[in-house]
């Protein structure tokens, strides 16, 4: 979730050129409200018998269909509750939570290999209970991780609901460990928020036998947001859009080089980590004056910060960091649970001889129209605009700015657990969040790109470039040093890597790696994950080779197999040990009619889905 900013149409061509009344901070603040006045449509409340999924809810869907070895998108909350909780009361304001929002009762079955919303009346939610209270304090703790880490890496079947899970640990008689496990496809962490407002509002009224107070009326529900994003995308909706997109990111760039210690490393694993940053009170400080005083807001300064020092890194002056949005820009999308998350590219463009300010300033006007835009989803941007998967996975940036949650509930005190959740989506992101007085850094990085110690390092010249900020924001960009790269990473194939000529080298798998990447003359030894694949150009991969070679390739052996030479020896060695066997049985003939039968489905799912 970020802080909404938005600015002038020529702040990205213009650096530093922006009036100084009104500020892009101003011009944000009067078109946020100004989103919110807008509803949806009356008619948007007529559901076909299918419903569509959102174009967000599309894109993790067919993620899911990678067969991942980790759940990557199990969103987890977990707290400590300290007082007499009433366990029936706590279940009964679950219950009627889940009644009040559609998305908690929705499952995503498939007709025809094309997933729809399927919305249950009742839904059988089981409020698990663990007593603790006996272990030792070590056992004690143990278990509590050990717990939080297997709710965390538990499956969810998408075709039954509920997509959620409720557990407490009882470690003492006044005290529990509330553990919430939620599908990303039916919420988002403003939801989070909601959902523990409303449980505080009724669990306080239930536990005193009272009737259930008094909650914001839901005049829409999530199926009826997808369905006007899919009646809008049908009639053209999103061209004015698309066309700020198409302008904003004209002309070709680069995926962004970081500083990876193992360039050959394979990114499309997502096991993670995380690091936090501690910043100095006094930077915060000053930082904080720093906004007020130039009407630029925090948003703006940390993520400039995050991209001068990608800047430090690459050597590059244009690239794309991404940054999400909240997208609930509808009077009746406010107090809903439900996916409505969306990735905005913001493109960092900037010349040497700019200031800091006059930097943060272009940035705070480009976000500041870009929140305008935000309508359309990433998955269509990317689509239309032919931008490799690479270069919208890189790095994200995200500024924690959402409803505060609550810190009572009834006579129960609530206090919120940081734990490791052991993903990351991109190869590096950087949080920001207040923490009292205080901002706090968390950068999530993937294990197999980076070791703990270049994230460690990372950290130490994010808090430096914060000092050269608060010290001198008039300085130029060029005063900045680039740092020495240990091991470079580089986009460009190998000049001896020379690109396939004929069948009997691979052509047929070269022939659905181009198509599917947008990329000519892929060579026999280039890695498919260094050229930009991510979830949903494997998905298409695995399909259309299962396809065109009629036996099942699955994402494991992608990954195993990532050049067209290793893909082919491979097959080739398949093929010759299918020739010396001379027997079948009919059960594994079955099993592989079956594995086929999915694949097709899901290639013929993936056309439709392009198609709409």
């Amino acid at each position: 979730m970020t802080e909404p900013e938005k600015s002038a149409d020529a702040a990205f061509e213009n650096s530093g050129q922006q009036k100084k009344t009104p500020s892009s901070f101003w011009k944000s603040v009067r078109s946020n409200i100004k989103l919110r006045r807008r509803t949806l449509p009356a008619e948007t409340s007529k559901r076909p018998e299918r419903i569509p999924l959102s174009f967000g809810q599309e894109r993790l869907w067919l993620v899911e269909q990678l067969g991942l070895e980790i759940p990557v998108h199990n969103l987890r909350a977990v707290f400590h509750l300290k007082g007499a909780l009433d366990v029936a009361a706590f279940q009964k304001s679950i219950m009627k939570i889940t009644r009040r929002h559609e998305a908690l009762r929705t499952s995503f079955p498939n007709f025809e290999g094309k997933p729809f919303q399927s919305v249950s009346e009742k839904i059988d939610l089981e409020c698990r209970v663990e007593k603790l209270s006996e272990l030792s304090d070590k056992n004690r703790e143990d278990k509590i991780s050990e717990t939080v880490s297997g709710e965390a890496l538990k499956f969810f079947d998408l075709k039954q609901a509920p997509l959620l899970r409720i557990k407490l640990l009882q470690i003492a008689r006044d005290e529990y460990i509330f553990i919430k496990t939620t599908h990303h496809i039916i919420n988002d962490k403003w939801s989070d928020s909601i959902f523990m407002r409303e449980l505080a509002l009724l669990y306080t009224s239930f536990s005193q036998n009272r009737p259930a107070p008094s909650l914001p009326e839901l005049p829409a529900q999530h199926a009826d947001f997808a369905c006007f994003e899919r009646k809008q995308f049908e009639n053209n909706g999103f061209k004015s859009h698309l066309e700020y997109w198409q302008k904003l990111l004209k002309g070709g760039f680069s995926p962004l080089c970081l500083p990876v210690d193992d360039p050959s490393a394979k990114s499309a694993d997502y096991r993670g980590k995380s690091h936090t940053i501690g910043i100095p009170e006094t930077f915060c400080a000053a930082l904080e004056v720093l906004s007020r005083r130039e009407e630029i807001s925090m948003f703006v300064i940390f993520v400039s910060a995050f991209s001068l020092l990608l800047y430090q890194y690459s050597g590059q002056n244009d690239f794309i960091v991404c940054y999400p949005v909240a997208s609930r820009n509808r009077a009746e999308l406010r107090n809903l649970i439900g996916y409505f998350n969306n990735l905005l590219p913001l493109r960092v463009n900037f010349k040497k001889n700019t200031s800091f300010l006059d930097f943060f300033k272009q940035l705070g006007g480009i976000t500041s129209n870009s929140t305008e835009h935000q309508e359309i989803s990433l998955k269509h941007l990317a689509e239309s605009m032919n931008i490799p998967g690479i270069i919208l996975s890189r790095v994200m940036f995200a500024m924690q700015n959402i409803p505060s949650q609550p810190l009572k509930m009834g006579d129960i005190n609530i206090t919120p657990m940081e734990r490791e959740e052991n993903i990351s989506n991109f190869d590096l992101s950087l949080s920001i969040k207040k923490k009292g007085g205080e901002f706090v850094g968390i950068l999530r990085y993937k294990t197999e790109l980076f070791k703990k110690s270049t994230i460690e390092k990372f950290s130490k010249n994010f808090i430096e470039m914060l000092g050269k900020i608060t010290s001198d924001p008039d300085q130029p960009l060029s005063d900045l040093p680039l740092f020495k790269k240990k091991s470079p990473e580089t986009w460009r194939e190998s000049d001896n890597d020379a690109p396939v000529t004929n069948e009997s080298e691979g052509e047929e798998i070269r022939h659905i790696w181009e198509e599917v990447l947008g990329i000519e003359q892929i060579g026999i030894h280039t890695d498919l994950f260094r050229l930009g694949a991510r979830s949903l150009a494997i998905v298409s991969i695995c399909a259309k080779m299962s396809e065109i070679f009629n036996r099942n390739i699955s994402v494991a052996e992608l990954l195993k197999y990532p050049t067209i030479s290793e893909m082919k020896k491979f097959l080739d060695a398949e093929q010759n040990h299918k020739k010396e066997s001379s027997y079948s049985s009919p059960k594994r003939i079955n099993l592989q009619r079956k594995a086929m039968s999915r694949r097709k489905k899901l290639l013929k799912n993936i056309r439709r889905l392009n198609n709409d």
